[in-house]
């Protein structure tokens, strides 16, 4: 059984040295660019190479954040310079978000292996699949999946799987979370996130009946402990458990580190002895909890269980000062040679490395002569360096004699060759693949459109009816309530849509998980006679529809979540067959202007996704709908300015959705985005009845083909501009 590896984290140098002492096998950090906890200490480049040469002395692996979306002018100009250097001196992998930044390391520094972050939100073997075909070496999974889903990932994909194992928990499916962006421009997909998921929130109903008011944290999840889950991960295909907490103290990522030390320890040499202490599960515990600990999801879809509905503040107990271990020593074998007249020698291995140092002649004592004891208490001290002689063989002439300096420079050099011939083995040479930067500085040059396209997404038959008698609408989009509405009956709709000469598209879900790729596995003959192509929302729904189609007439189109910041991500979907891709929400005026929109769709009007959950609100503070699905109760959560969010189930694919308050509303800014060269725009649609949806096309109409800047008196207060002006840091 290949040896499990256990991931710490840590947000200092002290903490990497002390989570390795600890017994972690690969320790995750930050450096002072693109990482995914921008407030926390983090790594300058000096830093990053003690720890690189700090694990790898002791055969450890340092794995390096990438993982937040890059804008441009990042990745194209500062990327390269960030990871070169580290890339030469063995940095052992870096974990990515963005795929733009997935395409550029694969390229330019292919020895380097690339882990697909928990933010991608991979739960199956479609995204798996995806993935390892663009370079990625390890999955880290979805927070959200099943040990059985785990498995299923494992034996079909063979990737190296990673999950966490202890820590906090995202209410929302990671990376998929616009929440604190939205709300506080603080984005979490830049590593701001500012947590207003632990903020108090008031759930009620449609009717403005507070549901269960004295549980005022709707979305604060407790904390995940899965220590004594650690056989059954390890059995579903689990090889590295990850503990979360880049922003957490010492004692805590140290004291935690020790204790899965111990039980992973234990299950792998004695699994059938293995059982968590009490005592040890207490002291989990006191490092910090948020109302206690959860399983999480690995043998539940959801639950109140999982929830810290009362208090979501993380508590500790103080912890009692503990005397501080000497750092562990690395056991080395010596033979020193100290014949007259000859050059002094001391040899060092450890079974994978050896080097012999000389130094000066040994001379003929005159007095008194070093014995062998002498020499070997000399040689023996190593002091703070992190090797120990535990078996020193000396051969040495009776009358020999050297000064103790030399002999304490023996040693010193042989300790520091040795070291180097360790850490010789992780260095690279420089990368030769440099590819050319893509052309991103100063304004691009974009072609006008001469005639906007529109495309159309509804929600409900009203708002088909409505697109469908717009005229200006090529294309339509077929979302979950629609279908729901309709049965599910694709193809009644998408021939519908076709008979008025527009074409047809189906929306994946938001969730991609196992039992929608098995329905949708099931009619997708049929879909493909039914639609034009699908709207692909994830890497598991687009890995899914890029193998299933017959050709490239069938479109596949990504979504605005599957994030393309950089132009270097658009052409890496466009080149496995992407054929139009979404502008994601928080890019700006300025950095939507300097992308290649040729491809891309523009959203100008529609309610922006905040969070996307496995955790039903509507289960957890209401009922459980599954069995009614068509029921038209609605649920929202009110904030503590009375702002109101609107939560959407999707029971077939159990997941809700929560909306913000107010629509994204671009129509004034018709002018300014004609300009920049978009291969088209989408109007979506959620709760609007007929008539508001005729009213915003015709808004549409008036805006981006009659040059009619709209009348913005009648809607004040009652839009966003979203990060079109704004943006994100």
């Amino acid at each position: 059984m290949k040896k499990l590896e256990l991931l710490a984290p840590a947000g200092s140098l002290e903490i990497c040295k002390a989570v390795i002492q600890a017994g972690a096998d690969a320790v995750y950090l930050g450096g002072s660019m693109f990482g995914a906890r921008a407030y926390a200490q983090n790594f300058n480049e000096a830093q990053l190479k003690e720890a690189l040469d700090y694990a790898h002395t002791y055969e450890r692996k340092i794995f390096l954040t990438v993982n937040t979306l890059l804008k441009n002018r990042e990745l194209e100009e500062q990327l390269y310079e960030y990871m070169e250097p580290l890339y030469r001196y063995g940095l052992d992998a870096a974990i990515v978000q963005d795929f733009g930044v997935l395409e550029f390391l694969h390229r330019n520094f292919p020895d380097l292996p690339l882990h697909a972050s928990t933010q991608m939100s991979v739960t199956g073997r479609y995204g798996g699949d995806f993935l390892k075909s663009c370079g990625v070496t390890r999955i880290v999974t979805a927070r959200e999946v099943s040990l059985d889903e785990i498995e299923k990932l494992y034996r079909e994909t063979g990737m190296e799987i990673e999950s966490f194992v202890h820590g906090a928990l995202c209410y929302c499916y990671s990376g998929l979370c616009l929440m604190s962006s939205v709300l506080g421009g603080r984005s979490g997909n830049r590593g701001r996130c500012a947590q207003p998921c632990r903020l108090g929130y008031q759930v009620m109903d449609q009717n403005d009946r507070i549901c269960n008011p004295k549980e005022p944290h709707p979305l604060s999840p407790k904390d995940l402990c899965a220590v004594r889950l650690i056989p059954d991960m390890a059995r579903a295909g689990v090889y590295s458990f990850k503990i979360e907490g880049r922003m957490k103290q010492l004692e805590y990522a140290a004291g935690v580190t020790g204790i899965y030390r111990k039980y992973m320890d234990l299950y792998e040499q004695e699994p059938r002895s293995f059982d968590v202490s009490r005592e040890d599960y207490r002291r989990l515990l006191d490092l910090g909890n948020r109302s206690g600990f959860t399983e999480g999801y690995y043998k539940e879809r959801n639950s109140r269980g999982m929830m810290a509905f009362e208090n979501s503040s993380h508590k500790s107990v103080p912890q009692k000062e503990q005397p501080k271990e000497p750092a562990r020593k690395i056991l080395l074998e010596g033979k020193g040679e100290f014949l007259t007249g000859k050059p002094c020698s001391l040899t060092l291995r450890d079974g994978k490395h050896q080097v012999c140092v000389e130094g000066e002649i040994v001379q003929k004592a005159k007095k008194q002569p070093l014995g062998k004891e002498e020499l070997e208490k000399r040689l023996k001290k190593t002091g703070d360096t992190p090797y120990e002689l535990e078996k020193l063989e000396i051969t040495a002439d009776p009358d020999g004699f050297l000064p103790v300096g030399q002999i304490n420079g023996l040693r010193r050099a042989a300790l520091e060759k040795f070291q180097e011939e360790v850490l010789a083995a992780y260095r690279r040479p420089a990368s030769d693949r440099r590819e050319e930067a893509l052309n991103v500085c100063g304004k691009k040059i974009q072609e006008k459109q001469k005639q906007p396209k529109l495309s159309v997404l509804a929600r409900s038959m009203d708002q088909l009816t409505a697109a469908l008698e717009y005229p200006r609408a090529e294309s339509i989009y077929i979302d979950f309530g629609l279908l729901e509405e309709t049965g599910y009956d694709i193809s009644a709709v998408g021939q519908r849509i076709r008979q008025t000469g527009k074409k047809a598209f189906l929306c994946f879900p938001g969730v991609f998980r196992d039992n929608s790729a098995k329905r949708y596995e099931e009619i997708f003959d049929s879909i493909r006679e039914s639609v034009d192509g699908v709207l692909a929302r994830t890497y598991d729904s687009l890995g899914f529809a890029l193998s299933k189609r017959p050709d490239s007439s069938f479109a596949v189109i990504a979504d605005h979540s599957l994030y393309t910041f950089s132009d270097r991500a658009f052409r890496g979907f466009s080149d496995r067959g992407v054929q139009l891709v979404t502008a994601p929400f928080e890019l700006n005026e300025g950095e939507l202007r300097h992308r290649d929109n040729s491809g891309t769709e523009m959203i100008v009007y529609g309610w922006i996704p905040m969070m996307i959950t496995a955790q039903c609100i509507y289960k957890n503070f209401d009922s459980c709908y599954r069995k009614d699905p068509m029921n038209g109760k609605r649920l929202y959560l009110q904030d503590r300015f009375l702002k109101k969010f609107l939560i959407t189930r999707n029971c077939k694919d159990c997941y809700n959705m929560i909306y913000n308050s107010q629509p994204l509303y671009l129509m004034h800014q018709a002018l300014k985005l004609k300009d920049m060269g978009f291969a088209s725009f989408r109007i979506e649609f959620l709760t609007e009845t007929k008539e508001e949806a005729k009213g915003i096309l015709d808004t549409w109409a008036g805006a981006f083909l009659e040059n009619r800047r709209p009348d913005l008196s009648a809607l004040e207060n009652q839009y966003t501009n979203g990060h079109f002006r704004r943006g994100i840091e």
